[in-house]
Formats: structure tokens, C-alpha cells, sequence
């Protein structure tokens, strides 16, 4: 005669297993799908099959209904930036925390980062036009000593049409800050090594970095007291 209590003891071992097994499926399935649907973002993205290096965490200043090229995001959201260059005029390619990827606002999040430089070519044909590019630098500015990058800075607002010593930008640009010439301006390089004046104005300040502070510097080269606004020339 079989012991009841063992009886029960077979069934609740018998449908842990089964729940265990379920779980299991289910996991299983979650994973597929997720996997599945990383490898359709980086397909659309053109990620390639490494790892996907995330360069910083940044957070949502404002909600934002997305469309077709953005992000769905409210306000304090925090979401990882995986891309800040070769992308759609101003926008930053990012990942949410539930694992959607889509192009984001750079107006739309806070920047306080310290940001990665402009990666420039080191390609034989591009080192050149790059030592020639240093050379005209050199002269058209009367630059002497080794050439120093301060720090890295993005540009907030685009200026298409700039002469003389200025330096023509786009908005989600990434400069280096050779030298901060003046309360107003910084001379700078961008990742093509092109170098010239950006109205500080429009450079927006990395954390730790007291960019924005007026500098009395003992080399400055110029200075253009003409303000510039915040919108695009």
C-alpha cells in the first residue's frame, strides 16, 4: 500500500520539475528574441559583430515622442550612447535601458561628459594633407611650439559660412580645443584637421572642464569682439 504522504510529495516534486522546465522554455525564448532583435539593430546600424562599446550614460532632459530616425524617451530616462559620429545631422546613436537603439537628440539629453576625440585618419594620402594642413596652420597663425589638445567639445549650433581665421562647424560636431584665445573664441581642429575660431558660445562644456571662465592667455592670438547668437549663419 503506497504511503499518501509520499504520494503528495511525488506530485509537488513532479510539478516543480514541470515549472522548472517551463521557465526554462520561457527563458529560452526570451533570449532568442532578444538576441534576434539586437541583431536587426545592428544590422540597421551597421555595428558589426563585436561588442558594442557604450561610450557614455546620459540622461533625458525632456520627454519626446519618436519617429522614424528617434527615440521614444521621457524626461530622466537614462540611456547609453554608443555612436557620436556618422549619424544624422545632431543626433547621437543610444540604446534605452529596455534595449531599443535609435538616434537621440544631442539637444535632448545632458551632455556633461567628458566626449571622445574626433578620430582623424592616419592613412599615407591623409597624413599628408594633414602635415600640409598643420603647415598652413602654422603660418596663417603664427603658431610656434608643439600643438596641445586641452580638451574635446561639441558644437551646438552649426555655422555654415565662416571666413578668414573662423572655422566652419556642425551642430553634433566633436572639436578639439587647441587654445582658448579669448572669453569669446577657441581655436580649434576638427576631425578633417582643419583649424580656425569657434565662438565659445556655441561649444558646449565638458564635465570637470572650466571652459567657460575668461582667460588672459600669455600666447593669445586673436580676438574678435563681434557676437555671435546661437543660431545658424
Amino acid at each position: 500500500m503506497i504511503d499518501k504522504g509520499n504520494q503528495e510529495e511525488v506530485k509537488t516534486t513532479s510539478s516543480d520539475k514541470n515549472k522548472q522546465k517551463e521557465l526554462s522554455r520561457q527563458e529560452r525564448r526570451e533570449q532568442k528574441e532578444i538576441l534576434e532583435r539586437e541583431n536587426k539593430y545592428r544590422k540597421k546600424f551597421k555595428l558589426g559583430t563585436g561588442d558594442i562599446e557604450v561610450l557614455h550614460m546620459a540622461r533625458v532632459r525632456h520627454d519626446w515622442q519618436g519617429g522614424k530616425q528617434d527615440l521614444t524617451v521621457r524626461q530622466g530616462d537614462s540611456v547609453e550612447i554608443l555612436r557620436v559620429e556618422n549619424n544624422p545631422g545632431g543626433m547621437w546613436l543610444a540604446r534605452t535601458q529596455t534595449g531599443t537603439y535609435d538616434y537621440d537628440d544631442v539637444q535632448g539629453i545632458n551632455n556633461d561628459f567628458p566626449l571622445p576625440p574626433p578620430k582623424i585618419s592616419l592613412h599615407p594620402k591623409m597624413s599628408k594633407k594633414l602635415e600640409k594642413d598643420e603647415q598652413e596652420f602654422r603660418k596663417k597663425f603664427k603658431f610656434e611650439g608643439p600643438i596641445k589638445v586641452l580638451h574635446c567639445m561639441m558644437v551646438d549650433a552649426s555655422i555654415k559660412k565662416a571666413g578668414g581665421k573662423d572655422l566652419a562647424v556642425v551642430q553634433g560636431e566633436i572639436l578639439e580645443i587647441i587654445q582658448l584665445t579669448s572669453g569669446k573664441k577657441a581655436l580649434c581642429r576638427n576631425e578633417q584637421g582643419k583649424y580656425g575660431y569657434v565662438p565659445r558660445v556655441v561649444l558646449l562644456q565638458a564635465e570637470g572642464e572650466d571652459v567657460y571662465d575668461d582667460v588672459d592667455h600669455i600666447n593669445d592670438i586673436y580676438d574678435n569682439d563681434n557676437v555671435y547668437d546661437h543660431t545658424i549663419h
